[in-house]
């Protein structure tokens, strides 16, 4: 379950900025999850509450947002939803596709006590 070490880079990010707040505790952390990211939302929640346990995260509240995939076929043009990972045009066919979205985890934003 790769989840557990992402899981751990968003409390190590979140940790960095909390220490730049002068060691506020983490109270919330809200991340967008792309639909071709290959990462399942409930099993990151589950790693990141395992894993915020005993730390200044240990009662933050995760927010997951899901960001659509999002491609353009090279062949036509077409610009159109992906859900697969290897995706053909919805238009022509092509398998010629470039991903363009939803394919990435972000950050962003937390809020910090002080």
């Amino acid at each position: 379950m790769h989840e557990a070490s992402i899981a751990q880079s968003i409390l190590d990010i979140a940790a960095r900025h909390a220490d730049g707040a002068r060691g506020g505790r983490i109270t919330s952390i809200t991340v967008t999850v792309g639909a071709l990211a290959a990462v399942e939302p409930e099993c990151l929640r589950f790693a990141f509450e395992a894993l915020a346990r005993g730390t200044g995260a240990e009662h933050a509240t995760l927010e997951i947002r899901e960001d659509e995939g999002r491609g353009a076929c090279r062949a036509c043009g077409a610009e159109f939803a992906v859900t697969e990972f290897l995706p053909l045009c919805a238009r022509c066919g092509s398998p010629e596709v470039h991903v363009s979205g939803g394919d990435a985890l972000t950050v962003d934003s937390m809020e910090i006590e002080p």
